[in-house]
């Protein structure tokens, strides 16, 4: 049998070669997982979530408010910091107003879940707008940009609007 014979120095050496090789690997280990984590695909909720923004803009550009308002819950609120607004207010002043939409064009910037049924979106919306003036003076090109808080509820049929809180709103005229 051999037998080694180790100073307490070489003790203390070797054992804190293995407490920085332990740290490291942890070090490399939870890198590796928040690493992982950052590149996990999104969930199926909010792949569900994002495609609601995709059909809200196509169904606003196609003038189509009955499918727009499938999208939401029977009792959905808008809220632009002044007042709330239910559906069939916000229905009646929209009506006049998707009739001059261009174009809209939705960016979602984050996704939180509360629960397995509700979550919070923050997002982005650009929506151009050509509208005729009544005098018969031509027309009257602007954006308007706008980020919002939306409420979005699961239900039996999928990802409902329940309600959105506008955040902030910039209007500019193109012409």
């Amino acid at each position: 049998m051999l037998h080694l014979i180790c100073t307490s120095a070489q003790v203390r050496a070797a054992l804190l070669a293995r407490v920085a090789l332990a740290l490291a690997l942890l070090l490399a280990l939870a890198h590796g997982a928040s690493a992982q984590d950052e590149k996990s695909p999104m969930s199926d909720d909010e792949a569900a979530l994002r495609q609601q923004y995709q059909n809200f803009d196509r169904l606003l550009v196609e003038r189509d408010l009955d499918g727009v308002v499938a999208l939401m819950t029977p009792d959905v609120t808008f809220e632009n910091g002044r007042k709330k607004t239910k559906l069939v207010d916000w229905r009646r002043s929209f009506d006049v107003q998707v009739k001059s939409l261009v174009s809209c064009k939705t960016r979602v910037e984050r996704v939180t879940f509360k629960n397995a049924k509700s979550a919070e979106v923050q997002t982005w919306c650009e929506q151009r707008y050509t509208q005729v003036l009544a005098d018969g003076g031509g027309k009257k090109r602007f954006i308007i940009r706008s980020g919002a808080i939306d409420l979005w509820v699961k239900a039996s049929g999928g990802w409902r609007l329940k309600s959105s809180e506008q955040q902030a709103l910039d209007v500019e005229s193109i012409d």
